[in-house]
Parts: C-alpha cells; structure tokens; sequence
C-alpha cells in the first residue's frame, strides 16, 4: 500500500508531496487550509522518518542537508552578476562582454593549437617553423605592425616601393613575389579572396595541398622574408628563378639530412646479441685472479 502525505504547514508556498511506499492505509481528514512545507521538513521527525525510509541512506543524508527558508515571504528575483543584485543594462553589457572574451579566447587557443600542429609536422629546418609561428601569431615585424609602434615608420614595401607592406602583401601580393609563386610548380595560383593575411592562407594551405606541398609553402615564405630583409638593408635581392630553385633545393638537402638522422639512428645488424645455449649444452661463467704471493 502507498500512502501519499501532502505536508500542510505554514511556512511556504510551495506545496510538494512525499509517497510514502511502506504506509498503511489511514482514513484522514485534509483541512481546509494553504498546504506549506519548509516549517515542516525542519521540524517534523515524521517527513525525516518517511524520507530515510524511502531512499538510501547517503541519499537521505543528501536530501536531509537542504537548507530551506523559514519564513512566510514571497520569491525574489536575483541578479547575482553584480553587488546590488538587481537587474541593470549596464551589468548586463558587462557580462555580454566577459562571455563574448571567453569564447573569443578559447576559439584563439583551439586556432594555436592547429597552427602549431601543422607546424611541428612540417619537414623543414627549425628557423623555418619559427618563422612560420610569428606569421601565425602575427609577429613579424612588417612596416605595418612597425607603424602600429611609431607612426613615423614608412609603410612602403622595400621590394617593390609601390604598396604598403603587411604580411599578405610581402608574402602573397608584391610582384617578385608572384613570379616566385608561379615558378614553384606547386598546385593552385589563386589566393582565396577571403585570405585576410597570410596567415589564413598558410592555414588553407595545410588543409588543402598534400605530400610535401605545404613544407615548400612555409619555405618560399622563408625565403621570400629573407630576401625581403635583404631588400630593406640595402642590399641586392634576389631573383624570383633563384628563390623558386633555393626552395627545391633547401627542401631536398634538408631531406637527406633526415634519412641520415634515422641511419645513424638504426641499429648495426653485424651486433651480436646473446642466445641461449643449445638443447643439452651447459653454459658456465666463472671469473678469475692472481695474485703476487
């Protein structure tokens, strides 16, 4: 037999039940009044008895540790992003605020983390993968993160002295630069339109290119910041023939280097190991000394 009990009593508004599953049936006559309940489950040993008889024991502990409002007062709502804990525009602009920061900062770590993955996969020398993390992190230092430091720095490309110079135009845009991309063989000619720096484009490459494309990639952007730096320091840059063949041929002694790596890595074959002595052969160390007495 299940008995339900409506607890009646003043202290609240809210009027819950408890199914007591072990009752008998008992006639009971329900008063004409507002059903409470806190004042009760604080107070009463019998909502305590039905409780710890219908759950387990931890259960019970659990449900028993709530604590609950004495008093005969209405709900308030409660803003709790700010001191006063009353709702304002102003606080909850703040709070637009702090959300759209930690997603922003999350999508940032996630976007780090796939750029240092294709990084560290990539078979190129280690100065290669550094400068690939600068331009990822925009760190190079181009005339126009330059002029964001001192606004006297001149924004003019040093190779071409025609347009201003950021890391889309040094690296993708500037018209040796093109040449040098026309000339590497590699598998598209077109920068995306969406590409905002060359960043978004070095991250289209890895998801785009196979094999050993994208190691070529991060290479002739190397070498394209090289001769750059070349240009800016008044010496002779070089050609857009010279920087295509250096990137073939970087790319395949840095190769060479690897495989010797792994060589000399390997273990010699003609090493002998130690075996077991054959079925029905004893095998005896024993250890010797003289001395001159």
């Amino acid at each position: 037999m299940t008995r339900v009990d409506h607890l009646d009593m003043l202290g609240s508004d809210h009027c819950p039940i408890l199914l007591d599953t072990d009752a008998t049936p008992v006639q009971t006559k329900r008063r004409n009044r507002p059903i409470r309940f806190e004042a009760l489950w604080l107070r009463s040993e019998q909502c305590e008895e039905i409780v710890r008889r219908s759950w387990p024991q931890y259960d019970a502990d659990e449900v028993l540790c709530i604590p609950l409002g004495r008093g005969d007062h209405e709900d308030t709502l409660i803003w709790h992003f700010n001191a006063s804990c009353k709702f304002s525009v102003r606080s909850a602009h703040h709070l637009a605020l702090d959300l759209y920061r930690r997603n922003l900062a999350s999508s940032s770590m996630t976007k780090s983390y796939d750029d240092w993955k294709f990084l560290w996969n990539r078979r190129t020398p280690s100065k290669v993968k550094v400068f690939g993390w600068r331009l990822c992190t925009n760190a190079l230092p181009t005339m126009q993160n330059l002029m964001k430091r001192n606004p006297g720095v001149d924004n003019v490309c040093p190779v071409c002295r025609t347009e201003d110079e950021d890391s889309k135009h040094i690296l993708l845009q500037c018209p040796v630069v093109r040449q040098v991309w026309a000339l590497s063989d590699l598998p598209w000619r077109v920068i995306p339109n969406w590409c905002d720096d060359a960043a978004d484009w070095l991250r289209h490459v890895s998801s785009t290119l196979e094999a050993n494309d994208p190691d070529r990639a991060l290479l002739i952007c190397w070498l394209l910041w090289q001769n750059r730096n070349q240009c800016l320091w008044g010496m002779t840059g070089s050609t857009a023939e010279d920087i295509a063949a250096n990137s073939m041929r970087i790319l395949w002694e840095y190769g060479e280097y690897i495989q010797s790596l792994q060589q000399a890595n390997r273990t010699d074959s003609s090493y002998s190991f130690w075996k077991a002595p054959p079925e029905g052969v004893i095998k005896v160390n024993f250890d010797g000394a003289t001395f001159a007495e």
